[in-house]
């Protein structure tokens, strides 16, 4: 098997697993709730690329909640805050250790677009990692959850959807409601037309990046 397509079975598989877990614990502490996967929707950006493909979203009594699978092969996972308020996250295997993009804010953006679209309604964003062996740092943020903490998540969620003014406990034809105008907004996209879409404005950013790095080079040697 090539590496590309060993990368995306592993992928694919670790999203089926995340989906399996947070399916059984919703359903389980809910009962009624509606779960997506592989949702295609606009990133509602003005920069960056036009779509983003959602893992899982759960709507239930407590709102939206929106998990994004990682299938980080890797021991550790750590978040190194430094004083001027910068964090930089890495994934830690054995003595090396990868510095990675903040998962969270990663997913800042589709929260941002979900609550513009439903507005009153509550949605949280969360990073599932699928490799239960990997330690999470506990300075990480607390929206890194492992299989073994979508338990107490679930329960926590409704309860503070419970303490806060600004939404109320979504009833059963609210969360059907919810779940059909997301599925209806997504339905004019597809996984491949996302990918195409992704690719061409990776390529397009890097060939901007290109083009200012030649142009920065170009400047510097009129001004020698």
């Amino acid at each position: 098997m090539s590496p590309d397509l060993n990368r995306k079975s592993h992928s694919m598989a670790s999203e089926a697993k995340a989906l399996e877990a947070i399916r059984e614990v919703f359903e389980n502490v809910y009962g009624h709730s509606r779960i997506l996967n592989n949702i295609v929707l606009p990133t509602g950006q003005e920069q960056g690329p036009p779509t983003s493909e959602y893992d899982v979203i759960v709507i239930c009594s407590a709102g939206i909640i929106i998990f994004e699978s990682k299938g980080w092969n890797a021991d550790r996972l750590v978040c190194k805050h430094y004083p001027e308020g910068k964090s930089q996250w890495f994934l830690i295997q054995g003595s090396v250790s990868q510095p990675i993009r903040d998962p969270i804010a990663q997913g800042g953006f589709k929260t941002r677009y979900l609550s513009s679209q439903l507005p009153g309604v509550r949605v949280k964003n969360y990073v599932v990692p699928t490799n239960q062996a990997l330690q999470i740092d506990p300075k990480c943020t607390s929206h890194v959850v492992g299989f073994n903490d979508l338990p107490y998540l679930a329960r926590m969620s409704r309860f503070r959807s419970k303490k806060t003014g600004n939404f109320h406990l979504l009833k059963r034809d609210e969360i059907d409601a919810i779940a059909n105008t997301i599925v209806e907004l997504s339905s004019q996209y597809t996984i491949d037309e996302h990918i195409a879409s992704l690719e061409k404005w990776i390529k397009s950013r890097n060939t901007q990046c290109n083009r200012d790095a030649s142009t920065q080079q170009s400047a510097g040697l009129h001004d020698r």
